[in-house]
């Protein structure tokens, strides 16, 4: 019984320990080789390959039986035109330049010269060397590289190795003999070669012994040199199989299904192993070449077409066992060089890309089916997550320390500052446990709005960013306050990456990956297939690249390229992509865990994947692919082929569509070939490029107007910024024949002829009808003069007697109303004064109503005789008249007026002057003037005098009327003085009719009229 108790507490301590299984160490070497096969189903001309050479533009060409082919990258293309020419067996490097020939079996050539190839008929003096142009021996074998078709056929005895720039060496059975232009021929003795074993490399001609070393037969003083090689495994009786590119200057040995490449430095020889594992014999491999910067080996078949091996970069580390879960998330670093996962799996890594895996059954035990969650406190605890339980393990994954059951799912971990592990919930927000509390019961710090965690990140005591399923959020731990980045609103926050320099990445769902830095945010342009929108996290390795993984493989960028590129905007990022051709299981990576990346002491960096965790070492990836130029394949217009002339296509205008065709070699992923164009005008200087989709080639044009455009193609190829190759094609499209500018100028003479022909024609029109219309204006001119003569008349009539109705409104208000109350008056007394008997009165007033009327009658006379002159025309009554007898005729009726004879009117007139005018108008004139010299001075005297004068030759009467009086107003003197075509109004202050009757029949008998002012009034009057 004690034995049986004491076997059960041993088991039950047993299984408490739980001890860490191991399982087997894999060797990540094997199967670390990616192999493409090309055959005629992919566009070979036929699947027999015999040599691979490289051009200087980079593309590769393959010597086949059914002909040429070019290859650059991505697509074959065959030279089968060339009927004549089939079974390209080897190649030749001309003496000059870049042009390689292609040899075939009847020994025809054609010249391949930077992605192009052409008929030769100078080939053979283009390959011909020193050794050509002497006399050598007979029956001499020309070696054009290893392995040779003749080989196994005959063992020559001569046998000819050609060098560069035309220098040879020439083996025979005891000797070695060297040629070079110029210099004669230099003898080094050898003996025991094997014909078929001599190879040249850096121009130096070597030969493989059958003890493993190489012998260098140098041209200068040095002759022979025996070496051994460096970095290749001891062979024994096994002798290693030469292929010797000689066009490419490149040898390999191969040996036990391992292909070294051999290069000589300081009159040593190195080998690099570059391929493992591949069966060249088996596959019949005739022909190497190998492509340095991207790390690809180009094997030639005799049967089964072209392959294609590189290395892959990245491993797959996978639980050995079958049947074990194979998909990760969460992992972690158990120390500086072993990885562990949520699963239990735990990888060992050395550093010459090796792994032990072993199992950890405490965590494979308690990880159920949540994988997401694998965290280290500050401690060193491990802690990890089943959906509402967390799990605390110690550092060294010995023993479970704690177990926490909360009451809904756990969604996020973080270790925090402070010994706190910050907990994330699905639906009830933010939780923190302090490490220092024994019990670790979470506290709840934030709820609402922080639901469904998605990632958390502590930078310091004042910041935290929280990262949800609905956008992102920064908090402060001190005060907890919570602000929410409104551009990142309903948003899926899948991780953040905060580098160093405080940029921080942020990778989402769906949505790709933002930038925000110096308070600004930027979205990052993604790839062309939107790989990237669904980015699961980013890891930065110590040579500043980024790198991120997705659910369709992994990216990287150089970060401070990426910077400037979305800061400035200028240009589009460039990428390099890789997928499971370059060594994943699958491309699909997971995300959505902690940690989501590992970064490993020995500087691997780990992803987890749906097949695997994949690691890689980020400084293999540092070469950039070689520089290749474009090469114009061809150029189609309206489907009719045109050659341009170097850079330059001259183009008619009547066209539809310009289709270009170019190619580019590229051997890596064409994923990450960034191809752009630009079409322009010559004159317009801005540049907008387009990318071409899916690596296509070919661009189309529509019409263009006449005019210079250039063609820009554009292919970015590193992360450099000046790293990009450019092709310009200068198009010119000529103009039409009719805007031609001898065309032009012909039109232009014949629109200046019949202009000046219609410009003549039109002004001999233009003349003639302006002469008529001149004739019509004169006439119209003469009537409208007529016209305005009679208007004026009119108007000087119609101003006239205007201003004489006036002038008899004022009279009657002025000389004949008050006259007529007088009269009114003394008649309204008469009964009065016969009543009373006063006779003396009534006799005395009525010689004062005589006289009154009298007065009146006198003034109507005048007004009659005024008004029927008028009527009738001054000018129509014109008759000489005695100008002293019309005077004294006017002046009679003052004689009889009781006031005048205080007064004396003296006349001084000659009896005999005659004067030509309108007595009745002349009269009332002189008699309105005499009046009114009486009436301003009752007592006074007048005088009136005439006289004839001179005037400009002719002869007039001057009629001079004076009194000595106190002097006519001044204002009355202007209006009388002012010429007539002015037609001057009477002064508001004069309501008389006499001086205005004296101004309008002045006016009408043409008599100059004159009153000045000196001791009286002279008026003078000029009769013509």
């Amino acid at each position: 019984m004690q034995n049986c108790l004491k076997s059960i507490i041993i088991i039950v301590i047993y299984l408490s320990i739980q001890i860490p299984s191991y399982s087997q160490t894999t060797d990540l070497t094997q199967n670390s080789y990616h192999i493409e096969q090309y055959t005629d189903e992919n566009g070979l001309p036929q699947n027999s390959i015999k040599k691979i050479v490289q051009d200087a533009a980079g593309f590769l060409w393959l010597g086949t039986d059914a002909g040429l082919a070019r290859f650059d990258g991505q697509r074959f293309i065959n030279y089968d035109q060339f009927n004549s020419i089939r079974g390209i067996h080897s190649f030749e490097r001309g003496i000059q330049g870049d042009t390689i020939f292609a040899v075939s079996d009847q020994l025809d050539r054609m010249a391949i010269h930077f992605g192009k190839a052409f008929l030769s008929q100078a080939g053979i003096n283009e390959t011909k060397t020193a050794l050509d142009g002497m006399s050598k021996p007979r029956d001499v074998y020309k070696s054009r590289g290893l392995p040779d078709q003749a080989e196994t056929q005959i063992t020559p005895t001569k046998i000819e190795f050609r060098g560069n720039v035309g220098k040879t060496f020439l083996y025979q059975t005891d000797q070695i003999q060297y040629f070079e232009p110029g210099k004669g021929v230099k003898t080094i003795p050898f003996k025991g070669a094997n014909p078929w074993r001599f190879f040249i490399l850096k121009g130096k001609l070597c030969h493989l012994n059958a003890n493993g070393k190489v012998t260098l037969i140098r041209s200068d003083q040095a002759g022979i040199h025996t070496v051994s090689v460096h970095n290749m495994p001891t062979w024994g009786q096994q002798v290693p199989q030469i292929f010797w590119n000689n066009v490419n200057n490149q040898v390999f040995f191969y040996l036990n299904d391992q292909l070294y490449h051999i290069s000589e430095e300081g009159n040593q020889i190195y080998a690099e192993k570059i391929l493992s594992g591949f069966k060249l014999k088996e596959n019949q491999i005739r022909t190497v070449y190998y492509d340095q910067p991207n790390a690809k080996v180009f094997l030639g078949s005799l049967t089964r077409g072209l392959f294609i091996a590189h290395q892959k970069p990245f491993r797959v580390l996978l639980n050995p066992d079958r049947y074990s879960d194979k998909v990760y998330y969460g992992q972690a670093l158990l120390n500086d060089s072993t990885i562990m996962t949520s699963q239990g799996d735990i990888f060992s890594l050395d550093s010459d890309g090796r792994s032990r895996h072993r199992l950890s059954t405490l965590l494979q035990k308690n990880y159920g089916i949540d994988k997401y969650m694998l965290v280290k406190d500050q401690s060193g605890n491990i802690w990890s997550k089943s959906d509402k339980t967390l799990y605390r393990y110690d550092k060294n994954l010995s023993k479970l320390t704690a177990k926490i059951k909360l009451k809904e799912d756990i969604a996020w971990l973080h270790p925090g500052r402070n010994n706190r592990m910050w907990v994330g919930m699905l639906y009830s927000g933010l939780y923190y446990i302090s490490l220092e509390d024994k019990d670790l019961i979470p506290k709840k710090f934030i709820g609402a709005p922080l639901k469904n965690i998605t990632w958390i990140e502590e930078v310091s005591d004042k910041l935290m960013w929280i990262g949800t399923d609905s956008g992102l959020f920064t908090i402060n731990p001190q005060t907890k306050k919570v602000s929410q980045i409104k551009q990142l609103q309903g948003k899926f926050i899948r991780s953040l990456y905060i580098s160093s320099t405080q940029e921080i990445w942020i990778t989402t769902y769906r949505n790709g990956i933002y930038l925000l830095k110096d308070n600004r945010l930027i979205k990052i342009p993604i790839d062309d297939k939107r790989y990237l929108a669904h980015a699961h996290c980013i890891i930065e390795d110590q040579s500043g690249f980024l790198w991120i993984n997705t659910n369709h493989g992994i990216f990287q960028f150089k970060k401070q390229a990426l910077l400037k590129s979305v800061m400035e905007g200028s240009t589009r990022p460039y990428y390099r992509y890789f997928n499971k051709s370059q060594g994943f299981n699958i491309n699909e990576f997971n995300g959505g865990c902690q940690p989501c990346a590992v970064e490993v002491a020995n500087r691997f960096i780990s992803f987890p994947s749906m097949e695997g965790l994949v690691f890689f070492r980020p400084e293999y990836f540092k070469t950039a692919p070689a520089k290749t130029p474009f090469v114009l394949d061809q150029v189609l217009i309206d489907n009719v082929k045109a050659t341009p002339k170097g850079d330059s296509l001259l183009l008619d205008h009547e066209f539809d569509l310009l289709e270009i065709d170019f190619r580019k070699a590229y051997f890596g992923n064409p994923n990450n070939q960034q191809v752009y164009y630009s079409i322009i005008n010559e004159n317009n200087s801005s540049y907008v490029f387009h990318k071409l989709q899916d690596n296509h080639y070919s661009i189309g044009i529509p019409s263009l107007k006449p005019g210079n455009y250039i063609l820009t193609i554009k292919s970015i190829n590193g992360f450099e910024e000046n790293n990009f190759t450019e092709k310009k094609l200068y198009i010119s499209v000529k103009e039409p024949w009719f805007q031609s500018g001898w065309f032009l100028s012909l039109i232009l003479i014949i629109l200046v002829f019949i202009f000046i022909l219609l410009f003549r024609f039109r002004l001999h029109h233009l003349l003639r009808k302006n002469e008529i219309l001149e004739s019509i204006i004169r006439e119209r001119t003469l009537n409208l003069q007529d016209t305005v003569k009679d208007l004026k008349i009119s108007q000087s009539r119609l101003l006239r007697q205007n201003m004489l109705n006036t002038h008899i409104l004022a009279s009657i208000s002025h000389d004949f109303r008050s006259p007529l109350k007088l009269v009114h008056s003394w008649v309204k007394d008469i009964p009065q004064n016969i009543i009373q008997n006063d006779f003396k009165s009534l006799s005395a007033n009525s010689e004062v109503v005589e006289k009154t009327l009298a007065n009146m009658m006198y003034l109507t006379d005048n007004m009659t005789d005024y008004m029927k002159a008028i009527n009738r025309g001054a000018q129509t009554n014109l008759e000489s008249h005695n100008l002293a007898q019309l005077i004294m005729e006017k002046t009679a009726i003052f004689d009889n007026i009781l006031w005048v004879k205080k007064g004396v009117i003296t006349i001084e007139v000659e009896s005999s002057l005659m004067v030509r005018t309108n007595s009745n108008l002349l009269g009332i004139l002189i008699n309105n003037l005499i009046d009114n010299a009486i009436k301003v001075n009752y007592s006074g005297q007048v005088l009136v005098r005439a006289k004839t004068i001179n005037i400009r030759d002719s002869s007039a009467v001057l009629l001079i009327i004076m009194d000595n009086g106190p002097g006519m107003p001044l204002e009355l003197i202007r209006w009388l003085n002012s010429p007539k075509h002015l037609h001057t109004n009477p002064p508001k202050s004069y309501h008389g009719l006499g001086l205005a009757m004296v101004k309008s029949i002045s006016e009408l008998l043409n008599i100059t009229l004159q009153v000045t002012v000196d001791q009286g009034t002279s008026v003078q009057l000029t009769l013509r």
